[in-house]
């Protein structure tokens, strides 16, 4: 079992969090507990990372107890003290893209980490250069099960979804949303959805209000049917000019690119690069509204093109099922690099979507950490859905 660890508090509205929604699928794969390490319930990126799990350590370590492994999940690589406390296995999940210019980390801190799991080939590279060898690339995934491949035809209206909502006041900037609004101002014929996550949400709705887009914009604030929903939109946006605030690979495109959807990402988030390979989508160089507004015009005129680019894409590239075979090697593998503790099998994790059934041996060991490398970020936010 694992003893999962989120630098970010859990969601209002459940459901809402990519990360968290993530976490408590390999939660109910594998067992364990989820604990954030973030003392509030309303994010504040001025929270020093020093400080994460410091307010409820003894509880961090008695779960420790109980599980196999820690699994701690944080925005980008950061100096967190309060891994000095524990004694089993550590992954350290980097969810967002990871600088290739950052503070150095004490070695000894690092030699902590059995291994560092990204979701791109851009942070593993990163990493590598840096020294850090011990670097496993999974994917994030979603519940492909519940969505479906479909094409709206084009009736003269563009209509797009974007489903990353800020969790702080600053992130109407620098996610985004004030160049999402400007742009609507400056086309025709193009409406957006923006679905919320009960945070921000009369700062929001003023905003449509200021812009003075409301006939152009639909605001969802509440669970919803995301299947149905992208049934109703030709392609999804997601926009930030810091590659630390959203997901590397976030949900929301994710989703979008399984339902034949293609996408508007800016460049700063590394899944643009597989979008561009792809071609299933259009990559936002430049954080500034008027290059959206071109973008979104060009996004318009290849619909159709990008539509069947999308359509093709391998659903099981970001299944659940990947998902959890990658981890369930990857846990064995530490488990069996080392003399297990008392009482834990090594060979604990399922080969299925159900407790209970055992693997055997691993494939091989995980190389120790070296090098100094990591940037200290102190933002405990996530991109949604």
């Amino acid at each position: 079992m694992i003893n999962f660890l989120c630098t970010s508090p859990k969601p209002k509205l459940s459901g809402t969090d990519a990360l968290y929604n993530e976490i408590y699928k390999l939660e109910d794969h594998f067992g364990g507990s989820v604990t954030p390490l973030y003392p509030f319930s309303k994010p504040n990126s001025s929270y020093p990372a020093l400080l994460y799990g410091a307010h409820n350590l003894l509880k961090i370590i008695t779960l420790e107890r109980q599980n196999a492994i820690n699994q701690l999940f944080a925005p980008s690589l950061s100096y967190l003290p309060f891994m000095y406390a524990l004694s089993k296995p550590i992954v350290y999940n980097v969810s967002t893209g990871i600088s290739e210019n950052g503070i150095l980390l004490p070695k000894g801190f690092l030699n902590k980490i059995s291994a560092f799991v990204v979701s791109n080939e851009k942070d593993k590279n990163t990493l590598l250069q840096k020294g850090i060898h011990n670097v496993r690339l999974i994917r994030s995934a979603i519940d492909t099960s519940k969505l479906e491949k479909h094409q709206l035809p084009i009736d003269g209206r563009l209509n797009l979804l974007m489903a990353s909502a800020p969790w702080e006041s600053k992130q109407f900037h620098s996610k985004g949303i004030h160049l999402l609004l400007s742009a609507l101002q400056q086309i025709e014929n193009v409406h957006l959805t923006f679905l919320w996550r009960n945070v921000l949400v009369k700062d929001m709705q003023q905003l449509i209000t200021q812009y003075d887009v409301q006939d152009k914009v639909t605001f969802i604030n509440e669970t919803v049917d995301i299947k149905q929903l992208l049934r109703q939109v030709h392609g999804c946006v997601l926009l930030c000019s810091n590659a630390s605030i959203v997901k590397s690979y976030p949900h929301s495109l994710l989703e979008a690119l399984v339902s034949g959807k293609p996408v508007i990402a800016s460049k700063e988030i590394p899944i643009a690069d597989f979008v561009s390979k792809n071609n299933c989508g259009l990559v936002l160089d430049t954080f500034d509204a008027n290059q959206l507004v071109e973008t979104i015009k060009t996004f318009r005129t290849n619909i159709q093109t990008l539509s069947d680019k999308a359509m093709q894409i391998n659903v099981h590239d970001f299944s659940i099922e990947k998902m959890m075979s990658e981890y369930r090697i990857l846990y064995n593998n530490i488990l069996t690099s080392r003399v297990p503790a008392k009482g834990i099998d090594s060979n604990t994790f399922p080969t299925g979507l159900s407790r209970g059934r055992k693997v055997g041996g691993a494939l091989s060991n995980i190389r120790p950490a070296s090098g100094s490398f990591g940037r200290l970020d102190a933002s405990p936010s996530n991109d949604t859905l």
